[in-house]
């Protein structure tokens, strides 16, 4: 269909649709039959799981074992094989299913007409048919044939490359227009930069203009994050480490006329244990699990690399309000006349103006569950309705709003910054404006700014038939008078603000209003330091505004374009920046900014820029994200020093008796064994791991310092810890007359318990005393651990190649295994009691 040429009724009549919308059980049925990209499933995920190269490396051990051993051998070791695989598999398919419920919960949204009433519906849910509201600041979220116009322009650069906003109307069209006159259509991805509008959705998904050029965004691959590609890295080193180790020790056994098939066996299986293929998976899941639990707070991860930085934090830059307030705007007072009173003792024609205009030049939309839109629109909309029709309206310049409107005569009705209206005004309540009204006017917006109420000015003028521009209409206004709208602070943000101070990050509040406004509200919430104001700014170079950030902690009458400058200045100081915006013009500040923080209500283009959504606009709410960031970057690096101590520990293992010249310690079978329980810590049992105690009395985390020499201290503390601790019951067992497989067996119980003690000791910096049973996995995987010894311990399994030990060797085992892990304990309380007296004698 070529809505284009068609008339609306008749587009509506192809789409067997009206303008009050589909049904909300037709759009169900529809929605079955659109194309829906569906996520991979749990099959999908195993197959591809099976073909990675350290899968294939472990069957091609299972294969060589049904050759080399006996059928029993061969069915242990694929039993073991398949265990491993579908724990793989269910680590990936989780932590996807994870960030695919996270990108369904960022996903934007739209309003649309369902059973003739506006709802918000999620941009994914639209089907052919459905009828759609379009206003200033909206991303396009299918292709639409308009059905209603009112100064309705267009951004269509993404799809022509025209950098000049279309301005659309409802006629119709021939069916050879290109893409780029079709006047009446508007296209996924494209940008309502003016006005408002009513259009009927003709097409979505790949079928969309858009995706013949190119794939959306959403289908795009998330780019990696900092530690994620440290980790790439680090995989690449360890790899080439492990391959060179383990075909060492293959070589050097065979020299040394060990079992040939045996070997072999032993060094692949080594290969494969000590390859860090797990390492970027998890990464994924600690982020991907920290980004859902924080969706429960209504704060919705875009992208993980967002929620990553957040550890660094060390300045928040965020709006007032409803992030700071509690965005509730109630009219509190008004100024008319020359009076200023509270709103309710108000009555006069001059008041009714205000509202009339407040109403009319405003962009709340009524749901069905009530009005949505910026917190003062909505509040005229309760107080008055709108008695004239739009013609034209002009965005948002300097603070001010204006539209042209008409019943019998043609008026342009304006709102905004008062101190600007003023400016253009030449009346004032339809007197001839004096500097001695000008000064109580001004005086009037002090007052009500001291007292923290949000002012806007209102003023109109009638206009005549040939006055069409803004610079012709926004002249010579009739100044009515202001509002003052309170909106007091979210009763938790002091202590919030308080709190984050205290974890070393600066809080800043940047908005767009009134100085003495913000002044009132900072000092309120506890915001200390200087306020400079948007003029201010101005006159200041880069190098200067640099100095001034260090200083200041409220910015006023700030523009988007300003904004974005105080981000750059920031981050010229050394600072990393988390910053709100709602605004179309905000989006280059949230893009600039290291982490983006979209208000819930704001604009498509403001929450396509961010890499976070937060839905309720709560300040406290980006406190708690920053809290859920530096656990996930404290478990991440708890997780990574223990797996690669683990690794460490094993490749040491099988180094020491090559150059002794005695049999390996472990058979192959035993080592893929290990590696399960290994993977199992690593990427589950850290995972959920509770927060320090002091985490947000620390400074934040600094992602390059991720693996720093006190890191790489602990990695190597760790593996030679369990390495000592393996050895000496091997060597120890050896010595004392023991049989290679009872010491083989002594060794493997030690791994094994000792491998579980240090994860213990380096889960926590927390002594036992406190931390052994704050986390529930890994008490389940300890649990699990020592049921595989008793089971082994008890049936002697031939296949794991395990032998009965003497108490003698059982006590070396757990008097190792205790002595080379709780060394770490014992540090603990030792710079515990360091800290208790050093604290006692201050």
């Amino acid at each position: 269909m070529k809505a284009w040429s068609l008339t609306p009724n008749e587009v509506l009549k192809e789409l067997h649709s009206s303008k009050d919308g589909l049904s909300q059980e037709e759009a169900d049925r529809r929605i079955e039959k659109e194309e829906i990209k569906k996520s991979e499933g749990f099959a999908d995920i195993f197959l591809k799981e099976v073909t990675e190269p350290m899968i294939l490396l472990l069957l091609f051990i299972g294969v060589l074992y049904s050759f080399w051993g006996g059928l029993i051998d061969a069915l242990t070791i694929f039993i073991v094989i398949t265990i491993l695989v579908i724990v793989e598999v269910w680590n990936e398919f989780n932590t996807k299913k994870i960030i695919n419920s996270l990108k369904d919960l960022s996903s934007p949204t739209v309003i649309a007409i369902r059973n003739g009433v506006n709802v918000e519906i999620k941009k994914n849910t639209l089907v052919k048919g459905d009828v759609i509201l379009l206003k200033s600041g909206n991303k396009v979220p299918a292709d639409c044939r308009v059905l209603e116009a009112n100064s309705l322009e267009v951004d269509e650069s993404i799809l022509t490359g025209e950098s000049f906003p279309v301005e659309k109307k409802i006629e119709k069209i021939s069916e050879e227009t290109p893409v780029f006159e079709r006047r009446n259509m508007v296209y996924a991805g494209t940008l309502v930069v003016n006005g408002s509008g009513k259009a009927v959705v003709v097409e979505v998904g790949s079928k969309t203009e858009i995706e013949r050029i190119q794939r959306l965004s959403s289908e795009i691959k998330e780019p990696r994050t900092f530690i994620q590609l440290l980790m790439k890295k680090l995989v690449k080193i360890v790899l080439l480490i492990s391959i060179i180790a383990s075909f060492s020790v293959t070589v050097l056994a065979i020299l040394e006329g060990q079992n040939l098939q045996k070997t072999i066996l032993t060094g692949l299986s080594l290969a494969f244990a000590t390859i860090p293929e797990e390492l970027p998976i998890v990464i994924v899941i600690m982020l991907a699990v920290t980004a859902y639990t924080l969706t429960k707070r209504k704060l919705f991860v875009k992208n993980l690399r967002g929620l990553e930085t957040l550890a660094g934090v060390t300045v928040i830059a965020t709006d007032k309000t409803g992030t700071i307030t509690q965005g509730r705007m109630s009219l509190e007072e008004v100024y008319t006349e020359g009076k200023l009173k509270k709103f309710s003792e108000f009555k006069s024609k001059e008041l009714e103006k205000i509202l009339e205009i407040g109403a009319s030049v405003n962009d709340a939309v009524e749901l069905e569950n009530g009005w949505s839109g910026d917190p003062v629109d909505v509040e005229m909309q309760r107080l008055s309705k709108p008695k004239t029709k739009l013609e034209r309206q002009f965005p948002l310049e300097n603070g001010v709003l204006s539209q042209i409107r008409f019943n019998d005569k043609r008026f342009v009705f304006v709102k905004g910054a008062p101190e600007i209206i003023l400016e253009k005004s030449r009346l004032v309540n339809g007197k001839k404006i004096s500097d001695k009204e000008k000064r109580k006017v001004k005086k009037a917006i002090e007052s009500m700014t001291e007292k923290g109420l949000r002012v806007i000015g209102f003023a109109y003028r009638e206009i005549k038939s040939k006055e069409k521009e803004r610079s012709e209409v926004e002249k010579n206004l009739n100044f009515v008078g202001l509002a003052g709208f309170i909106d007091p602070p979210r009763v938790e943000v002091k202590n919030a603000i308080s709190n984050v101070e205290k974890a070393g990050v600066k809080v800043m509040m940047i908005t767009g209003d009134h100085p003495l406004t913000a002044k009132a509200l900072a000092e309120k919430v506890g915001l200390k330091g200087g306020l400079i104001t948007g003029s201010e700014i101005d006159d200041l170079s880069d190098e200067e505004l640099v100095k001034k950030t260090s200083e200041t902690s409220v910015y006023a009458r700030i523009t988007p374009e300003q904004k974005l400058r105080i981000v750059n200045a920031l981050k010229k100081a050394g600072e990393t920046i988390a910053m709100t915006g709602d605004g179309v013009n905000d989006a280059l500040a949230l893009k600039a900014a290291d982490v983006g923080i979209a208000l819930g209500k704001g604009s498509d283009v403001a929450k396509e820029a961010s890499d976070i959504v937060l839905v309720d606009n709560d300040f406290s709410i980006i406190v708690e994200a920053i809290r859920q960031a530096r656990k996930a970057f404290d478990n991440m690096q708890k997780g990574i020093k223990y797996y690669l101590a683990c690794k460490t520990a094993l490749i040491l293992i099988f180094i020491l008796p090559i150059l002794f010249a005695i049999p390996l310690p472990l058979a192959p079978i035993q080592i893929i064994l290990m590696e399960l329980f290994m993977d199992l810590a690593a990427s589950s049992a850290f995972v959920y791991e509770p927060e320090e105690e002091k985490l947000m009395n620390e400074k934040p985390k600094k992602l390059e310092n991720f693996l720093d020499f006190k890191s790489e201290l602990d990695i190597i503390k760790g593996g030679l810890s369990l390495f000592l601790a393996v050895s000496i019951v091997y060597f120890a067992s050896l010595w004392s007359g023991a049989s290679v497989a009872q010491a083989r067996t002594g060794a493997l119980f030690t791994w094994l318990l000792t491998h579980v003690l240090l994860a213990f000791n380096m889960k926590s910096n927390a002594t036992l005393s406190k931390a052994w049973n704050n986390n529930k996995i890994v008490l389940l995987w300890a649990g699990a651990v020592f049921t595989v010894i008793a089971f082994l311990a008890f049936f002697k399994p031939s296949e794991f190649f395990i032998s009965a030990i003497s108490s003698r060797e059982w006590v070396l085992v757990f008097a190792c295994s205790i002595v080379f892990s709780f060394w770490i304990e014992i540090s603990k309380i030792m710079k515990s009691l360091t800290l208790v007296i050093g604290f006692k004698k201050v």
